[in-house]
């Protein structure tokens, strides 16, 4: 009897760990969605309005590209960190799957301003 009752206090413990466990990939996925977001807003609003013909523009915008790099690197960080913790969730899943989409859009945009 003894035995059964410590074997599903162990049980429940292990149960409380993992939805701990999804609980803090969930949090680290959405705190580095929220940096992205943020950090995108701020290199959205620095490009309006376009002129694309002006130097001072075209310096304002890669210097805002650039200096936003690291946010945007530390926000995708969380969110392959939140799907290590929990690679079995599928939302975790199709978050990775459109950063690394995300990823390779802001590396052609990257590559494309280099002419300028």
């Amino acid at each position: 009897m003894v035995a059964e009752i410590t074997d599903f206090m162990e049980e429940s413990d292990s149960e409380q760990h993992n939805h701990f466990l999804v609980q803090i990939s969930f949090a680290l996925a959405l705190l580095g969605w929220l940096i992205i977001g943020s950090t995108l807003n701020t290199i959205i609003f620095s490009a309006f309005p376009l002129k694309l013909a002006l130097p001072e523009w075209q310096l304002s915008f890669i210097t805002a590209l650039l200096s936003s790099s690291f946010a945007l690197l530390v926000g995708s960080v969380l969110i392959v960190l939140a799907l290590l913790i929990n690679p079995k969730d599928n939302v975790l899943q199709r978050w990775h799957l459109t950063l690394s989409r995300l990823a390779g859009l802001f590396a052609i945009l990257l590559v494309l301003m280099i002419p300028l």
